[in-house]
């Protein structure tokens, strides 16, 4: 088995397949800048969408992710909690049932009980929805934890670019490096993100995904606590145990826009919330591109040659276990356990539209 890429799915991937399989590789040019999950503000959660079904295979995910810390207490993970502010009460009210009804914990906060779990909050909204077990990975050491594991599983790990696939007949057996190397395959994956679209591209399959730039950025240290992940219209954020705060701006809140968001913004932004922040400065900002598929949602299973298969979505940290575990399945023959058939990257992608994923 061959995986191209090792952003966060790549390498989770290689971890699990590396347990059921004994001959795998993953390639990747190794370049930090070209890593999206390395940039990711990598909250984890399934709270983010009302599509049910999405919600669905995300709280699988966090199920994997809260095991995963369990076992292995050195995996940089926490579970804080996320807490939304800004919606409107009702709406709140309908989507924490949702969660609810899911099995995904979830309570509406008051204005006093914001109050008092939030003593820093400044401009206290009527209502606010938290999501008790949601969490985030370290962006700048999860990825490297991972590939670790999976180092230590057998995986092959070769830094290199993938220049070609190798094929015979309508069949992957393969690819070719930059420099002419090849590395052989039954089973080539795709987790390369909006790079996959390029290597698809030469042989001819449009992949529905673009690009789309997002910040991350990093605070000099507050005393100030902020016991949650925050998500606000406006921004969302969260709280190293060093006291830095890494801040991002979403998709659905600055669309192509992400890349104009600049620091002071950020900062303005958190300093409205949190007034005791104000004085911070940004000491690191981290521009990446961000996969997004055309409807939203993951592109996942088999793909143009017979033993391609491709993985990408633009909530790479959220569903790396669950995708890993999905690609063991299908590449076992098994059942469809998470409902990832619906995600095959040749389904009708304006029929989603109306339930897009954020």
């Amino acid at each position: 088995v061959l995986i191209v890429g090792g952003g966060i799915v790549g390498a989770t991937a290689a971890w699990r397949i590396a347990s059921v399989f004994a001959d795998v590789t993953l390639v990747d040019p190794m370049v930090d800048e070209q890593c999206a999950s390395t940039g990711s503000l990598a909250w984890l959660n399934v709270s983010s969408t009302a599509d049910p079904d999405y919600a669905r295979l995300r709280l699988s995910s966090l199920r994997l992710w809260h095991r995963l810390a369990k076992v292995h207490p050195d995996c940089p993970v926490r579970f804080p909690g996320a807490l939304h502010l800004g919606a409107d009460p009702d709406a709140l009210r309908v989507h924490a049932a949702l969660m609810r009804g899911l099995g995904w914990p979830t309570r509406v906060l008051d204005a006093d009980g914001l109050s008092k779990s939030m003593p820093g909050l400044a401009n206290v909204t009527e209502a606010a929805l938290l999501a008790t077990r949601e969490g985030v990975a370290y962006p700048d050491r999860i990825v490297a934890w991972m590939l670790d594991r999976a180092q230590s599983s057998g995986v092959n790990v070769v830094r290199g670019e993938v220049r070609a696939f190798r094929t015979s007949g309508q069949t992957v057996c393969g690819v070719e490096l930059r420099g002419r190397e090849r590395v052989e395959a039954d089973l080539v994956i795709l987790t390369a993100g909006i790079d996959s679209r390029q290597l698809l591209r030469d042989l001819g399959i449009d992949l529905p995904i673009r690009g789309s730039p997002g910040i991350l950025m990093r605070t000099s240290p507050t005393r100030n606590r902020i016991p949650y992940v925050i998500a606000s219209p406006w921004l969302d954020f969260w709280q190293e145990s060093s006291g830095a705060i890494l801040m991002s701006s979403s998709l659905s809140k600055t669309s192509e826009e992400a890349d104009s968001l600049i620091a002071e913004d950020a900062l303005s932004v958190l300093a409205k919330l949190f007034p005791e922040t104000s004085g911070l400065k940004v000491i690191r900002a981290i521009r990446r591109n961000r996969p997004i598929p055309a409807d939203g949602f993951p592109l996942f299973g088999t793909v143009g040659l017979r033993g391609l298969w491709v993985a990408a979505t633009h909530s790479g940290m959220t569903l790396a276990p669950i995708i890993a575990e999905a690609l063991v399945d299908q590449i076992q023959g098994r059942p469809d356990r998470y409902g990832m058939a619906v995600y095959r990257p040749d389904r009708d992608m304006n029929a989603n539209q109306e339930r897009a994923a954020p």
